[in-house]
């Protein structure tokens, strides 16, 4: 085993095993360790063996290349400094009169992600696809139903949530216009979407991607 290095996954292996309808007991059976370690796996999107990151790409049916790299441990620390930020929200009665979104971050890599969100409605393109752009909602909405879900209202405060996510792990947050234009503005844009490109996910509809596989370093800010 090499020293100081883990092996990250792209993909969120919580969900993964939750999607496969398995235990953290029946997980760590198949792989042979104990189930607090598997814990620390899903909590870490990591794990410290190779052997551990195939049986794992093995048990999810994912491909081992594709979903799996290298990373030196101590840079994974220095960024887990930011990651008690990710906990932090604000209390609703004080964040500003202003619209906002809530959107779905998966950092593919340190720098790349996929951005998920609803879409709402704008026309018909053709036959098979049709223009969306991204729902907004209120100050009201977000202190009514999003009580519980970190914000980031400032650039500054994107910079930090973004750079203490875990690669893989897959995010809600609600984002302030303001921040959008800032650090997101091709997610503001209108796009076009194959119909059979609507997804469900979290009891929301219509669910689709927003500058998918765009490199953004790392969200420097205009």
């Amino acid at each position: 085993m090499r020293q100081g290095i883990r092996y990250q996954c792209r993909r969120d292996l919580r969900r993964m095993r939750e999607f496969f309808e398995m235990t953290r007991e029946e997980v760590a059976e198949k792989v042979g360790y104990e189930v607090r370690t598997i814990v620390r796996i899903e909590e870490e999107n990591a794990t410290t063996t190779e052997e551990t990151a195939i049986k794992l790409a093995e048990l999810y049916e994912l491909d081992y290349v594709d979903n799996f790299f290298i990373v030196e441990k101590r840079l994974l620390d220095v960024l887990r400094k930011n990651k008690k930020q990710l906990m932090v929200v604000r209390d609703r009665q004080d964040i500003m009169d202003t619209r906002y979104y809530c959107l779905y971050i998966r950092k593919t890599n340190f720098f790349q992600d996929c951005v998920l969100g609803k879409g709402i409605w704008v026309r018909e393109y053709n036959r098979n696809k049709e223009v969306r752009k991204l729902l907004s909602f209120s100050r009201e909405n977000i202190i009514e139903h999003f009580s519980s879900v970190p914000i980031c209202i400032t650039s500054e405060e994107w910079e930090v949530w973004y750079m203490g996510a875990t690669v893989g792990k897959l995010y809600k947050i609600i984002v302030s216009e303001e921040c959008m234009k800032s650090c997101l503005s091709e997610c503001l844009k209108e796009t076009i979407v194959r119909k059979d490109e609507l997804y469900w996910l979290d009891g929301f509809t219509d669910i689709m991607f927003w500058g998918c596989k765009q490199n953004r370093i790392p969200r420097k800010c205009k």
